[in-house]
């Protein structure tokens, strides 16, 4: 059974917040692509990126923990990482690992670009 490939789509953009909608799935061998274009969009001035994971058919490990990474990396940064419309298979995956206070996670792209609260 053939897998569907990983789709990236800049869904929305402005000066300083970038959607990016994501599609297919998010797997080792693919992983490094939204890697690319998460720092990609940081290096190029953008301070929020926000996923749009409503098109991901299936998340393994890796895809989770690039994730996790980024995160990270954005938020050192002084950047802000938002997972927006997450499919409930993933959705369930990261409450599952509890994973719910290292990632921001957005139920819509429109909550997602909504100022955080401080």
């Amino acid at each position: 059974m053939s897998r569907p490939p990983l789709t990236l789509r800049e869904a929305r953009a402005s000066d300083r917040a970038l959607v990016i909608a994501v599609t297919g799935d998010l797997v080792l061998t693919n992983a490094g692509e939204l890697e690319a274009a998460v720092e990609a969009a940081f290096a190029g001035g953008r301070s929020r990126v926000v996923l749009d994971l409503g098109g991901i058919s299936h998340v393994d490990t890796a895809g989770l923990a690039l994730m996790v990474r980024l995160q990270e990396r954005c938020e050192g940064a002084g950047g802000e990482l938002v997972l927006a419309a997450l499919p409930r298979s993933f959705d369930e995956m990261v409450n599952h690992l509890r994973l719910q206070r290292r990632l921001r996670l957005a139920g819509s792209v429109e909550a997602a670009l909504e100022p955080p609260e401080r």
